[in-house]
């Protein structure tokens, strides 16, 4: 079974438990393994003749082990056994532009869930308010900032990529302290990114 989601701008406090929960999975305790049933042992009855008993019966089989743990790098195949209902497992979705796989435990076995990426501008898209704020720290006219952005957005993939999943698809800039572009209630995601473009 498949179920999707969908994402949520980086400021709602809904998104930040779905992704900190499916970019930081906590540890499963692993079931531990029931010990094996004590096999119950019959004496066989005397035979005709003087026969001796039967012997005794079989002693139990070791208990199973516990349900499939998590590992980010390797996800549980679909279907496969877990053991902490209600746990998330994924890779991290660090990037809310891109689709992510998450697992999810779920009576007992994981299920795939599908997270759908934010609504992210391009860079010919965010470029035209970007130079509209008429920031002195911000780019000088439209081709240089579409080329400043496919840069920084190569160079500062995650970051940019927050950042865009903030402002969402109708973003009105300003200009900061410094007098760069940035966004009211995006400001984390802005100095994150511009320290990662200056550091």
């Amino acid at each position: 079974m498949r179920i999707r989601l969908k994402w949520f701008p980086l400021t709602s406090v809904l998104a930040l438990a779905i992704i900190g929960a499916a970019c930081d999975p906590a540890p499963i305790d692993q079931g531990a393994g029931g010990s094996g049933g004590d096999g119950v042992s019959s004496s066989g009855t005397g035979g005709s003749g003087g026969a001796t008993g039967g012997s005794g019966g079989a002693t139990g089989g070791s208990g199973g082990g516990g349900g499939g743990s998590c590992d980010p790098m390797n996800l549980p195949a679909e279907g496969s056994p877990c053991s902490t209902e209600g746990e998330f497992c994924s890779p991290g979705c660090e990037d809310p532009c891109s689709f992510c796989n998450v697992m999810q435990c779920s009576n007992g076995k994981w299920t795939h869930l599908e997270v759908f990426p934010a609504q992210c501008l391009s860079c010919e898209d965010v470029c035209v308010p970007v130079v509209a704020a008429q920031c002195t720290g911000g780019p000088p006219d439209q081709m240089a900032c579409v080329q400043g952005c496919n840069q920084q957005q190569m160079a500062c993939k995650i970051a940019f990529n927050q950042m865009l999943a903030c402002i969402g698809p109708s973003p009105t800039f300003t200009c900061d302290a410094m007098s760069r572009p940035t966004v009211t209630g995006c400001e984390m995601q802005f100095d994150k990114l511009y320290a990662c473009i200056m550091p």
